[in-house]
């Protein structure tokens, strides 16, 4: 760790002062006399053993002396913790799987040992049975932020299941996924926000669905007909598809800025 340059620049500067103090005392001490009418030679410069020893400076008090590491300066930085930490650490108290894939997901390159670990665990097929459970319904009155987090690290541990066309356990997979869109769970005693919090889980799984596996998707649409998830499945449906729509759009501009003919 670097030595923070703080104290010795304070020193230095009272060693300055004092330095300055004293040739403005002697200058005023000396008398004044009349200019000699010849010139005196240069003189001789002192010997090196000669020249007067500088006067220490004072050690400054601990009320003004430096911090041994201020913030921003190049020492060792503080422990720093965020309010995502905070909140994981909450959840990996009780989600010990979750708590897996975040460290899964952290580290941007695995080694072998590493890799057929992750696809273990994006190949369990009890973690898919434990999150259509957690994500089909809604055990909250209300939404909170841990909650609220949770749920994003669910969806995200089945985005990277269903990316990974090779998973041994895809045919489950699928099917997890299309009974949690499919789950009825709108109970009468859910509160508003306890709502859209399962219609937006639901959405953003259709989406991820539809990229993955578009034909099955599509079933899912002519499933839901008759049951009171129609609508919402048909706009779902929808939905994706002005996104599919404007992406399209965005890359025919994107390619002809460069040149590029789509």
């Amino acid at each position: 760790m670097k030595r923070p340059l703080y104290p010795f620049v304070i020193a230095g500067l009272a060693g300055l002062v004092l330095i300055a103090s004293a040739l403005d005392g002697a200058e005023d001490a000396a008398p004044v006399t009349a200019a000699p009418a010849q010139v005196s030679p240069a003189p001789t410069p002192l010997a090196r053993d000669a020249a007067p020893e500088p006067t220490p400076a004072p050690r400054p008090s601990p009320l003004s002396a430096a911090p041994a590491a201020a913030p921003g300066d190049d020492g060792e930085p503080g422990e720093f913790t965020t309010t995502t930490d905070r909140v994981k650490a909450e959840i990996f108290k009780t989600e010990p799987e979750l708590a897996r894939f975040d460290s899964f997901r952290e580290h941007v390159l695995l080694d072998s040992n590493g890799r057929e670990d992750y696809e273990a665990l994006l190949a369990d097929t009890q973690m898919y049975e434990q999150l259509r459970r957690a994500l089909s319904a809604s055990t909250e009155a209300e939404q909170t932020l841990e909650s609220s987090f949770k749920r994003l690290m669910q969806i995200d541990y089945l985005r990277e299941a269903l990316a990974w066309r090779q998973n041994p356990a895809r045919a489950q997979l699928v099917s997890t996924v299309e009974r949690i869109i499919l789950e009825d769970s709108f109970t009468a005693e859910l509160s508003p926000g306890a709502r859209r919090s399962m219609a937006a889980t639901r959405m953003e799984l259709f989406e991820i669905f539809a990229d993955q596996e578009p034909e099955r998707a599509g079933a899912l649409v002519e499933a839901a007909k008759g049951t009171p998830l129609e609508k919402l499945v048909q706009h779902f449906a929808a939905r994706n598809q002005r996104r599919l729509v404007k992406e399209r759009e965005l890359s025919v501009r994107a390619q002809a800025r460069r040149g590029v003919t789509p």
